[in-house]
């Protein structure tokens, strides 16, 4: 199949409707989803947008899972020193510093809880792989895991893209 396009995209509209589409599901189980952050101002990637909408929807998925009941999963949209960043973090069990590298491979679970093939970490790493992310993984202040997607702010035509600040 041919490698979708990449295309100037804003991840605080692709963040904004991952939190509506997992809010009615995560509040059955009585977990509440929450966007932060300035939500108002976009934040321009350059990456096929399937693609990051399908990674936003793991993470989230992933976090919903193991919140817990009457957990939280907070979802976050950053720009700073040139990059844009998505982070989404939960107030479950959190991972276990020594699981943290094997996080990404493929069949592999943190946890025996929740359902899941273990495909779904394996499949976002190559996402963000291919889209020139960086990750960042560690403990939110909710108690449980903290992932962060890191991507530098794109220059289109020798300037910004329309709605951002000038890079630095």
């Amino acid at each position: 199949p041919p490698q979708p396009r990449e295309e100037p995209l804003d991840l605080a509209t692709i963040a904004a409707d991952c939190t509506q589409r997992f809010r009615a599901v995560a509040a059955s189980q009585g977990t509440d989803v929450v966007l932060t952050g300035d939500s108002g101002a976009p934040a321009w990637i350059s990456a096929p947008p399937e693609w990051i909408d399908r990674l936003a929807g793991v993470l989230v998925d992933n976090a919903c899972r193991h919140a817990g009941r009457s957990g939280t999963v907070r979802i976050g949209v950053g720009r700073r020193a040139g990059r844009v960043t998505l982070t989404v973090e939960d107030s479950g069990p959190g991972i276990p510093a020594e699981d943290r590298e094997r996080l990404f491979d493929r069949f592999h679970r943190a946890t025996e809880d929740g359902g899941g093939a273990g495909l779904g970490l394996a499949i976002a790493d190559s996402i963000v792989k291919s889209t020139g992310g960086q990750w960042r993984i560690g403990g939110s202040p909710l108690g449980g895991a903290l992932f962060q997607v890191s991507w530098r702010r794109p220059r289109i035509h020798g300037g910004d893209v329309p709605g951002s600040e000038p890079a630095r």
